[in-house]
């Protein structure tokens, strides 16, 4: 069986063919048509990325002086207007900064001058990288002419030539400073603490083989065609990118930008320069490790950035927005680290000056002034007598330029929600605008379900309304309750055609939760938000809700026994945890989500929506916040941004099995029904029958 399961997998891969290259031997694998990698849903593979030759035997040839004949297919055909070419000349650099900066951002660049970027150090130099603007080229020339530090070349400016800026950079330093330790490639936005990096490189044991920063990893593509982060299938047809390092702020040793420089020619070009990045170094057999002490988002006051902001720790520093703001965290850094002196501007040039007693704390205040005016600051609004507070948020657009991470207080509404929840569980009533208003009306409400009883368990099954043959089978297997603290009902939209149906199953079971909403998949949203208002009015004394697909089987036996595990009835949410997750921004697919929808780059922490565990108290904290929270389409990633902004961590329930086995007979190994708790995808009633019977017979006779 073995060999035979060998011999079918053979054809499916390609062996390496000879390719003889100006004397030195290079393998020159084939690689797949991109729309069949597409197709596959095949993980980045090095190999097929062009071009598919043996990099390492490449590189060498190359630092061995030999020329190879390939055709480049990543040529770089761009002139220097400003060279900088005196920089690096006949000194022995440890370190040399290289800016990428926009050719008309001349005052970000005056600013770094002054702050970080006024360099003392012999062994250090920093230039900045420029492309083309039309208009700018006497004050670039100026600029260029009296501080010597500008390298610009001939492309045009834009953000979707990034990876030209980059490579420039690379070119540049292996030509001009082949002698140089280090080096580190920064956008202009940042705030550098030159003595943390002047740490971290001290305690590399060796010179060489460094590509550090901050690591990403399971990055996805944006297929969304009005994202700045565009990268069509064609360009780039895997599903994933290679680990890499945000380029924002990226260490190398000079081998790794010789390596780099060498192959950049041979490697097919995406827009994104960073992730370029990693799939060079993924086609080289470099490994991207990652850099402590970087901050990637600004933080909205100083009395927050008092503490990520520790200037002992920190290295790098993101999303500068301003001048203004460089100058006022350069201030802030001068007064943490030198405490006894002030940094004062004053016709351009700036003055240290020793500070003595009381002026001390003075100048601490004015520099948290100073900084805090640079940010946005809470306004208050004030609701019916309770002070809530009202945080300015960014533009979705303003969000997606950044590349930010996902804040809770940018995400509409901007208020505390800890405020929130309290003033509406003492009564108070709150005159906000829902932003999120739930405007349907009960069809089928089972009222009596919960009804003078006192539930341990609240089960609330999703159900698609024409799904009647599987509700069935549900309450013919796990859902046949005998446990009478336990109750379970089916939530519904509406499907028209079906009412009569949906109402005769309504009167003989009792058991029908119905709005008349359409029953969609990009209506899930509404159907779990009326799920959570139903469990919270309608069964307010109960100790757990448990919200499950009607595709899962539930072991609830095991499901009792969790919550039996539990030494409290409050603060609950639990399931699967998903984290790191990305939006999808293809429009083909059933979870897109735009940008103007959701702005940013990742989620926060959510729990898969098949299976969630709440404590009666996480119901009704979310169902008062729901209004308040902007939606989105995807009903379990909305639920994980209304914990973010009610500061509930979602936990990890152990014993769920995400996906249905092919075999029923594989499902015996797998389904060990002594620890698993909830298991998905069942596709059918007739397997949902089939994985109970095995479940009864295990319970049998074990």
């Amino acid at each position: 069986m073995k060999v035979e399961l060998i011999k079918n997998f053979k054809p499916t891969v390609s062996a390496p063919s000879p390719l003889k290259e100006n004397g030195i031997r290079l393998y020159f694998w084939p690689t797949l048509d991109t729309r069949e990698i597409q197709k596959r849903k095949m993980n980045f593979n090095p190999r097929q990325y062009p071009l598919g030759v043996d990099f390492s035997q490449l590189t060498k040839a190359v630092l061995d002086g030999k020329k190879i004949e390939n055709h480049r297919i990543n040529p770089h055909h761009f002139r220097y207007v400003h060279m900088a070419a005196d920089k690096c000349k006949r000194k022995k650099l440890h370190l040399v900064i290289l800016v990428k900066s926009k050719a008309s951002n001349f005052e970000m660049r005056k600013a770094i001058r002054k702050t970080w970027g006024n360099i003392t150090d012999s062994d250090i130099t920093i230039v900045f990288m420029l492309g083309h603007i039309a208009g700018f080229e006497a004050k670039i020339s100026n600029e260029s002419d009296f501080y010597a530090d500008i390298v610009q070349e001939d492309f045009i400016d834009s953000y979707k030539n990034n990876t030209l800026k980059t490579t420039m950079a690379f070119n540049w330093v292996s030509q001009f400073c082949p002698n140089a330790d280090f080096n580190l490639y920064v956008d202009d936005d940042i705030f550098v603490n030159l003595e943390n990096v002047k740490k971290y490189l001290k305690r590399k044991e060796r010179r060489w083989g460094l590509f550090a920063g901050q690591l990403l990893r399971f990055s996805t593509p944006y297929r969304d065609e009005g994202s700045k982060w565009f990268v069509s299938w064609k360009e780039y047809p895997f599903d994933k990118y290679p680990p890499y390092l945000g380029g924002f702020f990226i260490l190398m040793s000079q081998d790794v930008t010789s390596y780099f420089s060498t192959a950049i020619p041979y490697i097919k070009t995406i827009p994104i320069d960073d992730a370029y990045l990693g799939i060079v170094a993924a086609k080289l057999n470099i490994m991207p490790k990652s850099c402590p002490g970087l901050v990637r988002n600004m933080p909205g006051s100083v009395s927050y950035a008092a503490v990520p902001m520790n200037f002992k720790t920190v290295i790098g520093y993101h999303l500068i927005t301003s001048p203004e703001s460089l100058l006022a965290t350069w201030n802030l850094y001068k007064y943490v680290t030198q405490p006894q002196f002030q940094v004062i501007e004053k016709n351009g040039k700036q003055n240290i000056q020793k500070l003595k007693g009381k002026n001390k704390e003075g100048m601490k205040v004015q520099l948290i002034k100073d900084f805090k005016s640079t940010v946005s600051t809470p306004s208050p609004l004030k609701e019916n007598g309770i002070r809530l507070y009202l945080w300015s948020t960014l533009d979705s657009r303003e969000v997606q330029k950044r590349k930010m991470n996902f804040n809770p207080r940018q995400y509409p509404l901007g208020v505390d929600f800890s405020q929130l929840t309290k003033a509406v569980l003492d009564g108070k009533k709150i005159e906000n605008h829902r932003i999120n208003p739930h405007p349907f009306r009960y069809v089928h409400m089972a009222a009596d379900r919960c009804k003078g009883k006192k539930l341990q368990l609240v089960i609330l099954v999703k159900s698609k309304a024409s799904n009647f043959e599987m509700r069935n089978a549900i309450r013919k297997t796990w859902g046949n309750i005998t446990d009478s603290n336990i109750t379970i009902v089916f939530m519904l939209g509406q499907i028209a055609g079906f009412e009569a149906k949906i109402s005769n199953e309504s009167n003989f079971y009792a058991d029908i939760v119905q709005e008349d909403f359409i029953d969609s998949y990009k209506n899930n949203t509404l159907k779990t938000t009326m799920t959570i208002h139903w469990a919270a009015q309608l069964c307010p004394n109960a100790d757990f809700n448990l919200y499950v697909d009607d595709d899962v089987f539930v072991n609830l036996e095991n499901v009792k026994k969790y919550l039996k595990g539990k030494e409290r009835r409050w603060g609950l949410f639990a399931g699967q945890l998903l984290r790191f997750s990305t939006p999808y921004r293809d429009e083909g697919s059933k979870w897109f989500v735009s940008w103007k929808e959701y702005p940013f780059d990742k989620y926060p922490p959510y729990l898969g929506g098949f299976f969630i565990l709440m404590s009666q108290d996480v119901t009704s904290y979310f169902s008062i916040a729901i209004p308040y929270v902007k939606t989105i389409p995807i009903d379990d990633a909305y639920l994980g941004i209304v914990a973010a902004k009610l500061n509930i961590i979602p936990k990890s329930c152990p014993g769920l099995v995400r996906n249905m086995p092919r075999s029923v007979t594989y499902a015996a190994v797998l389904m060990n029904f002594k620890t698993v708790i909830g298991y998905h995808l069942i596709t059918s009633p007739e397997s949902l029958l089939a994985t109970w019977n095995l479940y009864k017979h295990v319970k049998r006779t074990h």
